[in-house]
């Protein structure tokens, strides 16, 4: 039962100290015993049981007395009478100091160490020394351990910069020390500011770190990655890599800056999606890594994580390949549209929602020039310039119906377009004169036409700039005119249209720099281009590293607080 003012603990013990965790409660006994009671489900309270949650104080087991403990949100820690650092509980991230996956009662952490101070966070724990000297061990996705990577430690690893502390404070994801001259420094990660500077955003174009020679940039209007293919079909991806997206054979969880795709292949084109990738090879066979939960990759098979690229089954030649949210079309060298993966509202196109694990032609017998991919939708390009969408339709169709289709249905009121870019909830094309057409979502002014309403059918983008190319991104979108310059509208939180930390617009503005490119592309909060010297330039949100250059919206060392 919930309860709304403080409630006396049952057993008539008298505590010397108490630490709140996830759902657990534990304390020390003024006899120094420990005791705990709350949620048990990793053993976190310590009695050698994982059996049963406990809702009056429960004595921790092994008859220790304790000087310090500390709950995190699975685990318990503390320090014996000698120094000696204890946990207990969950551990699948080494936050309990030792190898087994949980300890349902105190454990001696790996090492000789001797802790006068604790501190257990999410799935991390960090202890201080008698002189200071800062340890942490358990989960470091997010660098929260201190050590300058970004790997679990199932021990105590020094913390980098040889500072002393006075005391330590683990959160979620992130640790926190005061120095003992009162300097606060914290690290881990920043993705809401928590480490007290700076989210690590650039709101003006900044190249893109170690990747000269880009042909090609790809981005995706729902991804937190980067790839580019360099003129000889090189690929490299950076930025998230918890899904194995980056396609590098490695686990890390991100990279912020490029890094090859596994296996040396030439490709010509390239597709982030929210957690995959896909491409193809020159000589035409699609390859597609990282998540497989919905089948995505088209492989054959359902589930589990592809660090390196995997071809897509069925034997098929293609020219170009799409990745969308969960799902992904591509197109054969006749113009056929193949479509797999996820079919939540019909996006897959072959007038079922039957979930596809190879690759299935999309209904109608169409041929098309060009296939595009969003969340829950696809569309396609016939010669003539008509667009044919199918699966979700909140305004993306372009037809003023809203309605869902399993199959392509005529789309954006007869207009003959020459490209086709799907956003996260709007569209854009070109008709052959440059001038650009919106539809859709318009809540950030993304359509470019001087609102902020959403919009049925297309609308042309105001200014009356032309473009040569023309990129919907997650709430923005940017296009390039004829001589090379680049405009971005809509929302700009992150600093996605690239001019300067100002708010957003629902008309074009040109993006800051004076540079002229060849090629550019929306991303979900974020955007990117490239010179006509081939090198490429990123700017907007980085937490992940999508932008390359070196740094992370999370740090991995302690970083001073700004003051």
């Amino acid at each position: 039962m919930r309860r709304l003012v403080p409630t006396l603990v049952s057993g008539g013990l008298s505590f010397s100290t108490l630490a709140a965790g996830g759902d657990h409660t534990c304390g020390i006994a003024k006899s120094g015993a420990a005791y705990c009671w709350g949620g048990n489900i990793y053993g976190q309270l310590g009695s050698g049981s994982s059996q049963n949650p406990r809702g009056v104080p429960l004595a921790v087991s092994g008859g220790l007395t304790f000087t310090a403990i500390t709950a995190g949100a699975g685990h318990t820690c503390a320090i014996g009478s000698s120094g000696t650092a204890y946990c207990w509980g969950a551990n699948s991230d080494g936050q309990a100091g030792n190898l087994a996956l949980s300890y349902p009662a105190p454990v001696q952490i790996l090492g000789a160490h001797l802790f006068t101070h604790i501190a257990a966070g999410g799935a991390h724990t960090c202890g201080l020394t008698s002189t200071g000297a800062a340890y942490c061990w358990g989960r470091d996705k997010n660098g929260e351990v201190g050590n300058g990577d970004t790997i679990q430690q199932f021990g105590p690893s020094a913390v980098n910069g040889g500072l002393s502390f006075r005391t330590i404070s683990a959160g979620a994801l992130h640790t926190c020390g005061l120095s003992t001259n009162d300097v606060a420094y914290c690290w881990g990660s920043n993705r809401f500011g928590q480490l007290g500077r700076p989210i690590e955003r650039v709101a003006t174009p900044t190249p893109v770190n170690g990747l000269t020679g880009v042909g090609t940039l790809a981005l995706g209007p729902n991804s937190s990655h980067t790839c580019a293919l360099t003129g000889t079909g090189s690929a490299f991806c950076w930025g998230n890599n918890n899904d194995a997206e980056l396609g590098n054979n490695s686990t890390q969880p991100a990279s912020a800056v490029p890094d090859s795709v596994y296996g040396g292949r030439a490709y010509r084109t390239i597709s982030p999606g929210l957690s995959h990738t896909c491409a193809v090879t020159t000589a035409g066979t699609g390859y597609c890594w990282g998540d497989n939960g919905l089948s995505q990759l088209g492989i054959g098979s359902s589930g589990g994580l592809y660090y390196q690229p995997a071809p897509v089954a069925g034997g098929l030649t293609f020219t170009s390949i799409a990745s969308g949210l969960w799902h992904t079309c591509g197109l054969t060298t006749s113009g056929a549209g193949y479509c797999w993966g996820a079919n939540v509202l019909g996006e897959i196109g072959d007038s079922s929602t039957t979930f596809r694990q190879t690759p299935v032609p999309v209904s109608g017998g169409l041929t098309f020039s060009a296939i595009a991919t969003g969340v829950f939708i696809s569309c396609g390009l016939v010669s003539t310039g008509s667009a044919y969408c199918w699966g979700a339709n909140s305004g993306q169709f372009g037809d003023s119906s809203n309605a869902n289709s399993l199959v392509p249905k005529p789309a954006a009121s007869g207009l003959a377009l020459r490209t086709l870019t799907i956003g996260a909830g709007h569209v854009c094309g070109l008709v052959s004169s440059g001038a650009a057409y919106c539809w859709g979502a318009n809540e950030s002014g993304q359509l470019g036409n001087g609102s902020m309403t959403r919009s049925l059918l297309p609308t042309r983008v105001s200014g009356g700039l032309n473009f040569t190319a023309i990129s919907a991104g997650g709430g923005h979108t940017c296009g390039l005119t004829n001589a090379g310059v680049a405009y971005c509208w809509g929302g700009n939180n992150s600093g996605e249209l690239g001019t300067g930390p100002n708010g957003g617009t629902n008309v074009p503005v040109a993006v800051s720099g004076g540079f002229t490119f060849t090629a550019i592309e929306a991303g979900a909060a974020y955007s990117c281009a490239v010179t006509s010297a081939g090198t490429a330039y990123c700017w907007g949100d980085d937490y992940y590293g999508q932008l390359g250059r070196g740094a992370l919206g999370f740090v991995t060392q302690p970083v001073a607080v700004a003051p």
